[in-house]
């Protein structure tokens, strides 16, 4: 989405691990993205962690199988045993900063003027750690960069019961 000279895949800050992307099946990909974001939570305690994505009702409504609760005065903050999960669409994303974010679907972000705004957006608020979570293609911009894939089991292993 850079022009070429500025494209790399680095995490934002050394010691963190590089950007994973999780390929899923579209059926299992909302029990996914609450498994990585569980273990984000539980990596980055008490860091915060989001999951960013344009369908955030979906997502919350599959967290709440997982014993969240929405917070009684911010929406997009789901919380459970002090740990706290704030939960996005790249709009609402945009100027803040998690130290794990999990960016869903990158296939069904909307174009602004031909450009990946929202997308990026999306990808630039982790400031610890990066996952994306792909049942889809990936656009050209992500496919290109090589992004490390890890196929996980972690929605089995974790969970907020």
């Amino acid at each position: 989405m850079l022009p070429a000279k500025d494209r790399a895949v680095e995490p934002v800050q050394s010691e963190e691990p590089p950007p994973r992307v999780y390929k899923v099946k579209v059926a299992e990909l909302s029990t996914s993205v609450v498994g990585v974001a569980i273990h984000l939570l539980d990596l980055h305690q008490p860091g915060t962690v989001a999951d960013i994505t344009t369908h955030p009702t979906e997502i919350q409504a599959e967290l709440v199988s997982t014993g969240l609760r929405k917070d009684s005065v911010d929406h997009q903050l789901m919380t459970n045993q002090g740990r706290k999960l704030h939960i996005h669409a790249p709009e609402t994303a945009r100027g803040l900063e998690f130290y794990g974010v999990v960016v869903v679907e990158p296939a069904a972000y909307p174009k602004n003027l031909g450009r990946f705004g929202p997308l990026y957006t999306s990808l630039t608020r982790a400031n610890r750690e990066l996952a994306v979570e792909p049942s889809e293609a990936l656009p050209d911009g992500l496919r290109s960069q090589g992004l490390p894939s890890r196929v996980s089991d972690l929605t089995k292993s974790k969970c907020l019961r």
